[in-house]
């Protein structure tokens, strides 16, 4: 398998990511075109799979509105285009591991561990670039933006990857002082930035993949803008 030849040169423009992202890839909210009809698709989605689906995963002793708090906690850290993690949670920690494996079991969430090569603890995706688009709350910004786009291009991905029958454990890379790296893919990097005509800004965003190249021991990196 080549990522170069295999994916890269097969897949759809930038513009049109960047049109689909916020609706996401699940069937029927991605191909509503208005806003407000996404939202009330995404409210009863949610109020089923979490009322119904998480609390049989979760079992005896399920709280909905702490299970809610979860999720829009974590859409918050979407907002500051953050990967949701346990920093972002208040409350027992322990508490919130289990709610949050109840939402893995059910495809609500996905969890990210640190390549054996980084440092850094667990944090979590949405299965779903329009669902993360609903929960985040604040509909604009910059980091919300990142967040999105990192969602949209890492599910279609990965998505892209089983289709091919081909598994890979979803890890990330980060240095002890350095900036994440969103994920690693047969030992290369790959780092989705937001885009920006400064040289300088590239500059920054490099030395984190370069770092990540060296420590991963690749001759490779990607940098998605």
């Amino acid at each position: 398998f080549n990522l170069t030849t295999d994916f890269v040169q097969k897949r759809s423009r930038s513009e049109d990511l960047a049109q689909q992202m916020f609706r996401g890839g699940l069937p029927v909210p991605a191909f509503f075109r208005d806003e407000r009809t996404r939202s009330e698709y995404w409210s009863n989605w949610s109020d089923t799979s979490i009322a119904r689906d998480a609390a049989k995963a979760y079992g005896r002793g399920f709280d909905i509105e702490f299970c809610y708090s979860i999720l829009n906690a974590m859409g918050k850290a979407l907002v500051e285009g953050e990967y949701p993690s346990l920093s972002f949670l208040t409350g027992d920690k322990r508490k919130c591991k289990k709610y949050i494996q109840a939402l893995e079991d059910i495809f609500i969430l996905q969890r990210w561990t640190v390549d054996a090569a980084g440092v850094g603890n667990d944090h979590w995706t949405f299965g779903d670039s329009g669902m993360a688009y609903f929960f985040a709350g604040k509909k604009s910004g910059a980091g919300l933006q990142l967040s999105i786009a990192r969602h949209a291009l890492i599910n279609e991905i990965y998505a892209f990857l089983e289709y091919n029958s081909i598994s890979y454990r979803r890890n990330y890379y980060k240095s002890e002082k350095g900036s994440v790296v969103d994920f690693v893919i047969d030992s290369i990097p790959f780092r989705v930035v937001n885009e920006s005509k400064s040289t300088t800004s590239f500059a920054y965003e490099e030395r984190a993949l370069a770092g990540a190249m060296k420590a991963l021991s690749s001759n490779q990196g990607f940098l998605l803008a």
